[in-house]
């Protein structure tokens, strides 16, 4: 029989949110990333599928060094490491968890201390970007994580949400953009332009092999060459 670990995040709910240790830490190397898009993905990374079923025409990109592990319909994991990684959860609420910030901290708490990174705590919580920063240790190593919550509780039965999230050594937090890149490169093809996508790194790697400085996609999903 599995056992499941609950861990509650402690959280403190306040006017402002304020940044503190290790999430201050992870604010000021964010700051640093600039605009990310699906169009700031480098022309050497590879696109990777996100999540699958309804979502199975949607794509995101990840260094060569990382790996993808499709973990179902509703959970993609981008990994480089045992530490390092990126990761996309769509599907419902489980019960017992409220449909809010809250209920998200606490049921993520629950799957972070599943893979192994114990005592997670709580760093930072902004409920209006719907946004939290945690830190766990696993093997010895503090790790400080980053997530994202888009939750939809229009549904009075279900509470549907996606949570993309990344985590890393808070040693090696000089990664966080990087992370944060994988997760604002997703795209998904549109149906209004006959569910053609357009790569952005391959798109600038056949532009600069033509003799261009690179290339991007733009709103039509084409491939327009820079000089």
């Amino acid at each position: 029989m599995r056992v499941l670990i609950y861990v509650v995040f402690l959280t403190v709910l306040a006017a402002q949110a304020l940044f503190a240790g290790p999430a201050e830490q992870l604010g000021d190397e964010l700051q640093q990333c600039g605009v990310q898009n699906p169009n700031t993905v480098p022309d050497n990374w590879v696109s990777v599928g996100v999540l699958t079923g309804r979502h199975q025409a949607c794509f995101t990109y990840i260094p060569p060094s990382f790996r993808y592990v499709p973990l179902g319909e509703a959970s993609n994991l981008y990994v480089e490491d045992d530490y390092t990684s990126a990761s996309i959860i769509g599907g419902v609420l489980p019960a017992g968890y409220s449909c809010d910030l809250n209920g998200v901290t606490n049921w993520y708490g629950n799957i972070v201390s599943q893979t192994g990174c114990m005592n997670p705590k709580l760093e930072w919580y902004d409920v209006n970007a719907s946004s939290f920063v945690y830190s766990c240790t696993k093997n010895n190593v503090a790790l400080i994580g980053g997530v994202k919550a888009i939750i939809d509780g229009s549904n009075t039965m279900f509470c549907s949400v996606t949570v993309m999230g990344y985590a890393m050594p808070q040693s090696n937090i000089k990664k966080a953009c990087q992370l944060s890149q994988i997760l604002h490169g997703v795209k998904c093809t549109n149906p209004q332009f006959g569910g053609k996508v357009c790569h952005k790194p391959i798109c600038s790697n056949n532009c600069k092999a033509s003799g261009y400085m690179g290339g991007y996609c733009n709103s039509l999903e084409e491939c327009v060459c820079t000089k």
